[in-house]
């Protein structure tokens, strides 16, 4: 628990959209769920609040990777600088139990 509450997000690194999704995201989400702890919850909303910034494409599919700190997105050159749909469908789930906990609809439109 004091590592979470120390935890932050907010550094000048580009992630993989998906990854800190479901690993960290999902991982908070379980965690909040298993102890009912706010600590959790709120570290959840914090992440995702960085990472909304990756939906704001014209199909809010989102960008594979976001920089935390500048809220640059991209898709990888190899992908020909197109989504994958398969990380955009698979992190619905964490989205959408975000939206649920938080009673936020923005998180349930990802």
């Amino acid at each position: 628990r004091e590592h979470v509450r120390r935890l932050s997000y907010r550094k000048d690194t580009t992630v993989s959209v998906f990854e800190t999704t479901i690993r960290h995201m999902g991982g908070l989400l379980a965690a909040y769920t298993l102890s009912r702890d706010a600590l959790f919850l709120q570290k959840a909303e914090d992440l995702a609040k960085l990472l909304l910034p990756a939906f704001n494409t014209p199909y809010r599919i989102p960008y594979h990777s976001l920089n935390l700190q500048t809220q640059e997105g991209h898709h990888p050159s190899w992908n020909s600088n197109s989504a994958l749909l398969a990380e955009a469908g698979s992190v619905q789930l964490e989205w959408k139990y975000l939206s649920k906990l938080t009673g936020n609809a923005v998180y349930h439109d990802t």
